[in-house]
């Protein structure tokens, strides 16, 4: 990559867009997306058709939802199956992302398991972009077919999210954007890190503006949900940050554990990344601590799902590192 377009990508990281600049550029990446097409593949097509037809109708019936999920993965588990480690390019890729996944979602019974649901694609979507890049096979059409999806899940996120505000569940909200939060960040740094000096550099630059602009936007949400909860009378607001203290204590301790079994396997960039973050979760969970003691009951909350989000993040780039003989060697290679 040259040194001018290494420098453009490190600024457009830094970038701070206001509201109108973010709709601006989301309305220039969809026209990328419709200027890259998908590549047409007739005979899958066809197969795809068919069984998604046979899952929505099966879905609607009223007996019971499993059973109609038993008879599609009776009829086409082995492909099912095989698609799950699929890459955007390939034939079982259509079965991966409009039949399992649209299933696990139909499978999801509360709104906060749904927006889960959609935060796990957008990891799924990335994951795919950091194999691509180990493997130098990023190129328009893959980047172009991922940034589809993940716009599409982010929106079905934002709406979740938006409507359990709406329902005043306010800390169900805030932990998902933060959580979502904490994913884009995490995977923003692995992609950073896996840009090869020899790999052509137009495809990647869409996913990475994307990630940016979703990063800053679900930044805003969650300063907002932020906002509303400290607005609460303080009763609410104590009760809100206790348990958002509980929740960064478990994640901490979650985060700990899983670090202390896997840091041998970890290269040495994941290995820095993470005791930085856990660091910073343990400085903003004691931060939290002093706020509820002084009752001030809002900056705890935010000082708590800070940590959380810390803690967070560690975890998704541990599980990035671990995931990929070809990722964590690339990792090696920048640490």
């Amino acid at each position: 990559m040259h040194r001018s377009l290494r420098k453009f990508i490190k600024n457009l990281l830094r970038l701070q867009l206001n509201h109108d600049e973010k709709l601006a550029m989301r309305a220039a990446l969809q026209s990328y997306i419709h200027e890259h097409p998908t590549a047409y593949v007739p005979i899958q097509q066809t197969r795809i058709q068919i069984i998604v037809s046979s899952v929505t109708i099966l879905l609607r019936k009223p007996f019971i939802p499993a059973l109609g999920v038993l008879i599609v993965l009776m009829a086409s588990g082995a492909t099912s199956y095989a698609a799950e480690n699929s890459l955007p390019g390939t034939a079982l890729y259509s079965v991966k992302v409009r039949i399992n996944e649209e299933i696990v979602g139909a499978l999801a019974l509360t709104q906060e398991a749904r927006a889960h649901w959609e935060i796990k694609r957008t990891e799924r979507r990335l994951e795919e972009t950091e194999r691509l890049l180990a493997q130098g096979r990023l190129d328009d059409s893959s980047s172009a077919v991922i940034a589809k999806h993940f716009i599409s899940h982010s929106a079905r996120l934002k709406n979740e999210v938006a409507s359990l505000q709406l329902k005043n569940n306010l800390s169900g909200a805030a932990a998902l954007a933060s959580n979502y939060e904490a994913s884009l960040r995490a995977h923003d740094m692995i992609i950073s890190l896996l840009l090869n000096e020899e790999a052509p550099e137009e495809p990647i630059l869409p996913l990475l503006t994307l990630i940016v602009v979703e990063a800053d936007s679900n930044a805003d949400v969650r300063s907002e949900i932020g906002a509303a909860i400290s607005a609460q009378e303080a009763p609410q607001v104590r009760v809100a940050a206790e348990g958002k203290k509980t929740s960064a204590d478990n994640k901490i301790k979650e985060i700990n554990s899983y670090y202390t079994s896997t840091q041998s396997s970890l290269d040495a960039s994941t290995n820095s990344h993470t005791q930085m973050q856990l660091s910073a979760a343990q400085t903003f969970y004691a931060a939290g601590n002093a706020k509820l003691e002084a009752e001030e009951y809002g900056e705890a909350f935010a000082l708590f799902q800070n940590a959380h989000r810390s803690a967070q993040e560690a975890k998704v780039m541990m599980k990035a590192s671990g995931r990929s003989r070809g990722v964590t060697q690339k990792l090696q290679n920048r640490g």
